[in-house]
């Protein structure tokens, strides 16, 4: 260009396809893909939606065009899937409840690759606690099976065993139990949590679990959790200095309007680590049948041993973990009751 004596170019086609792009009708080519665009070095693994890939110097990136039913564009200019924001605490069901049993009329969410369920409405004979439909389950003829272990075991025929499952109303009588917060499938105890205030003990109130300073007891624990209270109960007895208030509260605790040894004080306890971990998984029926913010994150007091005299163990429904607290923590507690199915 006259004195300088300069040549200058213009680019008029780029190579190696995506690699070198004429960027904004410039007549330059940009080296690499916009993060904003591709944020995936790897084609994602959830198959989320339909993507396109850019190669440049680093590798091939990913960005989604378009997302699969369940899941909704986000990041930057959308070209990420992320999960449905559904409400799951408003829809307890990984599964169509319709396919137990019929219960009533159910609408769905998908979220990734999983449709949730809740109820809309309920068949006769089923009550729309939340968005589940609470059946009445009828315990009947519950008797002893055996005292061996030191403490009873309960065995109850139910009127229609088909009716009972997590998140139902028990009864035996006209005794309101509580509600049922595991029922196995096939062989197994099934677990109750008392919602009612009786005797004294208001469930879902918050207690200390015990004095700071109180010695461990030395056991080995079961993790079991009618065993463990009831020993912890004879060591309170035999001993004036122990103090534990979370056990001796689901100890004397009895269902209202109790006429049977079933639901009286003594036949309820603290549950222990391993029958808190099998609740978690319906944590959101349990929530939507008992309206307590306790099962969607919160902590409760678990049945487990004394940890180095001043702590004592917790159950995180947020994690699903046992964790451990000060002893002088107040925490949120149920009392617990079990029976085999006849």
């Amino acid at each position: 260009v006259d004195a300088d004596k300069v040549t200058y170019y213009r680019i008029k086609k780029c190579k190696d396809g995506s690699l070198y792009q004429v960027q904004n009708d410039k007549p330059t080519c940009d080296v690499g893909c916009p993060r904003s665009r591709y944020p995936y070095s790897e084609h994602p693994g959830d198959l989320a939606g339909e993507v396109e890939k850019c190669i440049d110097e680093k590798g091939v990136w990913f960005g989604y065009l378009s997302c699969n039913a369940g899941w909704v564009a986000s990041g930057e200019a959308g070209h990420e899937c992320a999960f449905n924001d559904c409400e799951l605490k408003n829809y307890p069901y990984t599964h169509n409840p319709n396919e137990i049993q019929q219960r009533g009329k159910t609408t769905n969410c998908k979220v990734g690759g999983n449709n949730y369920y809740q109820y809309t409405a309920c068949d006769s004979g089923y009550t729309l606690k939340g968005s589940v439909c609470q059946a009445k389950c009828q315990l009947q003829n519950c008797v002893i099976n055996s005292s061996a272990k030191g403490y009873n075991e309960w065995s109850c025929a139910v009127k229609d065993k088909m009716s009972c499952q997590v998140g139902d109303a028990a009864y035996f009588g006209d005794s309101y139990l509580g509600v049922i917060a595991y029922q196995p499938d096939g062989e197994g105890e099934t677990l109750i949590i008392a919602t009612e205030k009786n005797n004294g003990v208001t469930p879902f109130g918050t207690l200390a679990y015990g004095n700071e300073y109180t010695e461990q007891i030395g056991h080995s624990l079961s993790q079991i959790g009618k065993k463990d209270t009831l020993m912890y109960i004879n060591e309170m007895k035999s001993n004036s200095d122990l103090d534990y208030p979370v056990m001796n509260a689901c100890y004397e605790y009895s269902s209202p309007r109790c006429s049977h040894n079933v639901c009286s004080a003594s036949e309820w306890f603290l549950p222990g680590s391993s029958e808190l971990k099998q609740t978690y998984p319906f944590k959101y029926i349990l929530y939507n049948v008992t309206s307590q913010n306790v099962f969607r994150e919160g902590r409760v007091w678990n049945n487990c041993v004394d940890m180095y005299n001043n702590y004592a163990y917790i159950f995180d429904y947020g994690t699903g973990q046992a964790n451990y607290q000060s002893k002088r923590s107040k925490l949120i507690y149920f009392p617990m009751m079990s029976y085999t199915q006849e």
